[in-house]
């Protein structure tokens, strides 16, 4: 065979690409359980044959970057690459046959080189995931530090909101012992309203009372500013009022206002034995009362009505 009908290694190795093609993605596909994340999975195996037969082209004809096969090891450890998975992926280049073909004429340099990226690869491939495990464990740590922080501020927390319950639950019985000692019952549901107010710091408490034979609510006691009168004894109001008697529950109702957001109120009634009394519209302002509140307003109501009986 003349030489001038020898092809260099590089012209034979563009020559036979879809067999290395099909040998990368063979080793691909026999490995790919060996992987982690992204390249579990086998349709990226023409993706990564691809990748790697237009690099190692790149290198055997020296038109590569300087970091180009570190850019690619790194990629392909963040996408899930095993060791095992690169070991076959570079043992296919071996098992090209032509490559020790007596017909060819093999060029030594040519040749050195696709050894040399054989090493280049699994030693770049190596350095890659281990700085891959690495932030693994730095996230890790990040990560428990993080849900031990979160946790140890969830229990500061709910530790200042016992903390706060329980002082409300202080001033409420405070309260409560105060109103069992007046005996005028004016007085007594006035300092009742306005007791409630402060110990729970709400926007304004409404206190009604009912009237069973006729079936009416009418107003005994209010905190709110005498300009909101119109709002005591309005219809939504009195509906909340009989809706709370009749599911004998807390009613939670948004209430329109002159200055953009709504009024969250909470309405329940103050019921002792078979008979209800009155009932409490609570108003907090724009935010909703917190569901700690509401059970010490359901407390609260339970007590005022049986000193009001």
């Amino acid at each position: 065979m003349l030489n001038s009908e020898i092809k260099p290694i590089a012209t034979e190795w563009q020559a036979h690409q879809a067999q290395i093609l099909a040998l990368f993605e063979g080793a691909f596909l026999r490995t790919a359980i060996d992987n982690r994340g992204l390249l579990t999975s086998t349709r990226h195996a023409k993706r990564v044959a691809r990748q790697l037969y237009d690099i190692i082209d790149r290198y055997i004809n020296e038109t590569h970057s300087v970091n180009e096969v570190d850019l690619l090891t790194a990629k392909l450890a963040e996408q899930g690459l095993a060791i095992s998975s690169g070991t076959q992926l570079m043992q296919a280049i071996s098992s090209l046959d032509w490559l020790t073909s007596e017909d060819i004429a093999v060029n030594q340099e040519i040749f050195l080189k696709l050894t040399q990226f054989q090493l280049l690869f699994m030693d770049r491939l190596a350095n890659a995931r281990e700085l891959v495990q690495h932030k693994v464990q730095e996230n890790s740590q990040f990560a428990l530090q993080r849900a031990l922080h979160n946790q140890l501020a969830e229990q500061r927390k709910l530790r200042a909101e016992q903390e706060q319950y329980n002082e409300k639950l202080g001033d409420i019985l405070a309260l409560s012992a105060q109103l069992a000692l007046i005996a005028d019952e004016t007085k007594m549901l006035e300092t009742a309203t306005s007791g409630i107010c402060q110990a729970l710091q709400i926007v304004d408490v409404t206190l009604y009372e009912y009237f069973e034979t006729s079936r009416q609510w009418s107003l005994r006691s209010s905190t709110a500013n005498q300009s909101q009168s119109d709002l005591w004894l309005s219809t939504q109001r009195i509906l909340l009022l009989n809706r709370a008697m009749w599911e004998q529950d807390e009613i939670f109702a948004d209430e329109p206002t002159d200055v953009g957001a709504d009024n969250k109120l909470v309405c329940l009634t103050l019921q002792a034995g078979n008979r209800i009394y009155g009932g409490l519209i609570v108003n907090s302002g724009s935010l909703p009362l917190p569901e700690e509140f509401v059970i010490l307003l359901r407390t609260f109501g339970q007590g005022l009505a049986a000193q009001w009986r």
